[in-house]
């Protein structure tokens, strides 16, 4: 019986759905944010949800597969799969998961944003329906004894050392066929030892089930609506105040005052800002000084605070279907309490006149305003002045690493930047 390559099938079906549920767990929204010409306010695990997008569309075309190679074999031995047909023709070709990409710019030229949003639509509607064709295959063969084979496969510890090592490593299609080389051993071994017990009190087991979401414990869930609820009305009245706080008129008629700003604003470590410029890498002490650039010609919109209300929505709705799950308070605690605005009224680009051990340029400046937004308070509450320059070129202690006209124009926006970061910790001050 259990070399019967239709039983075979139905059990790979069975594991191979165990696994999509497992990759229902996580976020499924990532957003990162990127300043043209460096690497600033990313977030979001692009590849973690990558690789589950990517594992669900593999394995939920060989869920079907499998259940249609043993629907071929039951139907010529005269058993009545019509149940399973009724099923398998509501599912058609389905894909294991729908891929959403959104790309926004904002700002202005070289300190401009690019955002991009990456969201899945896992089928977990395509998950229960499989699930059910497995039912509909296992009631139709009522001389076949599923609920021993199930327990055999867990009494066997190859097979189960397999699953715990699968379930870490997301290799399906290693684990299908590791099932298929483990479990029979232990089948037939049990099944000879064994006699067979009535069918219906087996039937139960394989009732259809829902996608598996690990439950929030009860301290859990409620810290997460309570977040929610705090965010919520804070990034309301944020959105709604932002286009008369970030007018021109409006940023034009604020005056600084003396205070230092409040949260502070610290520039990155020396060190960290030679390896920027060198090769655009990045630590934890750029953060409080990132920024997003624009256009004193242009609207500013309210890219950020969107993002962050979005990111709120979609938690909420999973609070709302019990479907939120611990990975869902990362990307509300990432929601930054404060956005700082560089306001360029005049921007001139750096000129390279020579690379080589000689290398030359003519310096770039930025003059422009820097504001800080509270996010809690709905307002502007640091301003200050910008007046960034390249370093001289024989000042400049990145000279040597010019080698390329593109290089050079690289290398001193990532310096001009951290001038602009400079000047963002020395000269804003509270209103």
């Amino acid at each position: 019986m259990f070399d019967d390559p239709a039983v075979r099938s139905v059990r790979v079906a069975l594991a191979l759905c165990d696994r999509f549920t497992e990759l229902l767990k996580g976020p499924t929204t990532v957003r990162a944010a990127k300043q043209r010409g460096a690497l600033v306010g990313v977030s979001g695990d692009q590849e973690g949800l990558s690789m589950r997008i990517g594992e669900a569309q593999q394995i939920y075309p060989e869920i079907w597969q499998h259940l249609d190679d043993a629907r071929k074999v039951f139907a010529g031995r005269g058993i009545d799969v019509s149940a399973f047909d009724r099923i398998r023709e509501t599912e058609g070709d389905g894909l294991g998961a729908n891929v959403g990409l959104e790309q926004q710019s904002y700002g202005y030229g070289s300190h401009g944003v690019d955002q991009q949003v990456k969201s899945a639509g896992f089928n977990t509607q395509g998950l229960v329906r499989a699930r059910q064709a497995c039912k509909a295959l296992m009631d139709a063969t009522t001389d076949i004894d599923w609920k021993a084979i199930a327990a055999a496969e867990g009494a066997d510890p190859a097979a189960a050392e397999f699953a715990r090592s699968t379930r870490n490593k997301r290799y399906m299609r290693l684990a299908a066929l590791a099932l298929v080389i483990f479990a029979p051993f232990g089948i037939v071994m049990y099944m000879r030892h064994q006699k067979r017990v009535k069918m219906d009190e087996y039937r139960q087991q394989y009732e259809p089930r829902e996608p598996y979401v690990e439950p929030l414990a009860h301290a859990d869930r409620a810290a997460l609506v309570k977040l929610v609820a705090e965010l919520r009305p804070q990034l309301t009245a944020a959105r709604k105040s932002w286009p008369d706080v970030v007018a021109p008129e409006a940023l034009a008629a604020i005056k600084p005052g003396t205070a230092a700003c409040s949260p502070a604003i610290q520039a990155p470590m020396q060190a960290a800002m030679d390896r920027y410029v060198r090769d655009g890498s990045t630590d934890a002490s750029f953060a409080s000084s990132d920024f997003f650039g624009y256009s004193a010609d242009k609207p500013i919109p309210d890219h950020v605070l969107e993002s962050s209300m979005q990111t709120v929505i979609a938690v909420e709705k999973r609070l709302a279907s019990n479907t939120a799950t611990r990975y869902d308070r990362e990307p509300l605690a990432a929601i930054a309490p404060t956005i700082t605005l560089v306001v360029i009224d005049k921007d001139i680009w750096s000129e390279i006149t020579g690379v080589g051990s000689a290398a030359t340029y003519i310096p770039g400046q930025v003059l422009g305003r820097a504001y800080v937004y509270s996010v809690r308070d709905a307002k502007i509450v640091c301003a200050g002045a910008i007046d960034a320059h390249n370093v001289a070129p024989d000042a400049s202690p990145y000279l040597d690493a010019l080698r390329a006209e593109r290089d050079g124009r690289e290398l001193l926006h990532r310096e001009m930047e951290l001038r602009i970061r400079e000047a963002l910790a020395k000269n804003l001050r509270a209103l």
